[in-house]
């Protein structure tokens, strides 16, 4: 079974999970009782977190992020990110697979003993992908994971 290239798009699903999720960290950290300052300061980096996700994950407007992905026939996937550059690297056994979302952990081999991180996810959500490649693809992953 051959997996057309995935191309991923903004998804509202994430943005709001995101959102969901630092608001209910500003909450409680307004419920907590310190001095005013520092609560500010973590307010501030819970902001600046915040817009930095969503500017990376959900807008994906961070040159480093995956914007295309597909299996080769080797074996390996090749993964496209926004400025262009190429990862090649192998779909690790602990990726999750759900009806909402498919999370897929990647490892590059080293190329440089400095190198330290060689570790990639992506996040695929069930709108930001189109639905037949969605339903394809974890289709093909089920079929991956119970073959091995």
């Amino acid at each position: 079974m051959q997996l057309p290239q995935i191309r991923l798009f903004p998804s509202l699903y994430l943005a709001g999970f995101l959102i969901f999720i630092h608001l209910g960290a500003m909450l409680c950290l307004l419920a907590l009782p310190t001095v005013w300052t520092i609560k500010g300061g973590v307010l501030c980096l819970c902001v600046y977190s915040l817009a930095h996700c969503l500017n990376r994950h959900v807008l994906q407007r961070h040159p480093t992020v995956i914007i295309k992905l597909w299996p080769s026939e080797q074996g390996t996937w090749i993964l496209q990110a926004k400025n262009g550059k190429v990862h090649i690297a192998s779909l690790r056994g602990d990726s999750v697979i759900t009806p909402a979302f498919v999370l897929l952990n990647f490892q590059q081999p080293r190329r440089h003993f400095l190198l330290l991180k060689n570790n990639l996810t992506v996040m695929l959500c069930a709108d930001g992908v189109e639905a037949e490649a969605f339903r394809r693809l974890r289709v093909y992953l089920n079929v991956l994971r119970f073959s091995h």
